[in-house]
């Protein structure tokens, strides 16, 4: 009777652990402002100031989810009160070669300043396709935000391949609500 007592709280503390340890995705409604303000992470760093991290817009759907594992935008703070925001992209991608991402343009035509932070890659776990990753880094200024508020914002990326990022302006205006007002 103990074996079979011990064995039973054995295996509830196991189910209990798996539950816990189970990742939980987390479903935002992209659309609205006020959830997607939820998971903004604001933090305070030393030599940026206060910094606002937007969620992984790349989950926002499984079409994006092909491409980039990472997608989000950055409201940095410096204590000269000089704002930044930097649309953070990680093209995590299955082809036969690099996309080499080395323009990146809003839907105006406007041209925005594209930075390539670091290649991995390839992987090849065969003989046709093989992994590859770049993380990039694409400057936005006070201006692109505030216009992306109102409808959406669209990055074309340009290399090797073109590709077409629609963040929806809600995105945008949590992102500006977390400015404190003095």
């Amino acid at each position: 009777m103990k074996l079979f007592t011990l064995s039973f709280v054995l295996f509830i503390l196991g189910a209990l652990l798996a539950y816990a340890e189970t990742p939980k995705e987390t479903s935002i409604n992209w659309a609205s402002s006020k959830e997607i303000k939820d998971h903004i992470v604001l933090t305070l760093e030393s030599k940026k100031g206060e910094v606002a991290y937007g969620p992984n817009f790349a989950l926002s759907n499984d079409a994006l989810g092909e491409n980039f594992s990472e997608i989000y935008l950055v409201r940095s703070t410096n204590l000269d009160d000089d704002e930044q925001y930097t649309l953070y992209i990680t093209a995590l991608y299955n082809d036969d070669d690099w996309r080499n991402y080395t323009g990146a343009a809003s839907a105006g035509g406007d041209k925005l300043p594209l930075v390539t932070l670091s290649k991995t890659g390839p992987t090849c776990n065969d003989t046709v396709t093989c992994k590859y990753e770049e993380e990039l880094a694409v400057s936005m200024d006070f201006f692109d935000v505030v216009d992306a508020m109102t409808s959406s914002f669209q990055l074309t990326l340009t290399g090797n391949r073109t590709d077409h990022i629609k963040i929806p302006g809600s995105y945008f205006r949590a992102i500006m609500q977390t400015i404190l007002a003095e």
